[in-house]
């Protein structure tokens, strides 16, 4: 009952993003194809999900590359800015952004 716990340590364990990216011989890393979480999802070629309702990349529209700011770190699917601009366009946006990725990192995804 008063035993003395290190929650950091907790929180880092519950927040193990160790498994989500694979060796990529170009890019170094890229995230997992067909990843299922609560809020985390990703689809085919490692793109992120917008919510959802999206099941599979969508041709005709527009290719979000980046970082971790494009990639929605610590956002659920349908709250980062890929997925506002799709709502905003009412086109498709594939978000291919990657958590640590520079710009040649970037440039090359696209």
């Amino acid at each position: 009952m008063f035993a003395l716990s290190d929650f950091r340590e907790m929180q880092a364990r519950a927040d193990d993003w160790s498994s989500l990216p694979q060796y990529d011989p170009l890019l170094g890393w890229a995230l997992k194809p067909f990843l299922a979480s609560p809020g985390f999802n990703t689809l085919e070629y490692g793109l992120r999900a917008n919510g959802t309702d999206n099941t599979h990349a969508r041709t005709g529209g527009v290719l979000a590359v980046g970082s971790s700011f494009t990639a929605g770190s610590e956002v659920k699917d349908e709250e980062t800015w890929a997925a506002h601009l799709e709502r905003l366009l009412g086109r498709p946006v594939n978000n291919a952004g990657v958590g640590g990725y520079a710009a040649d990192q970037a440039i090359l995804n696209a």
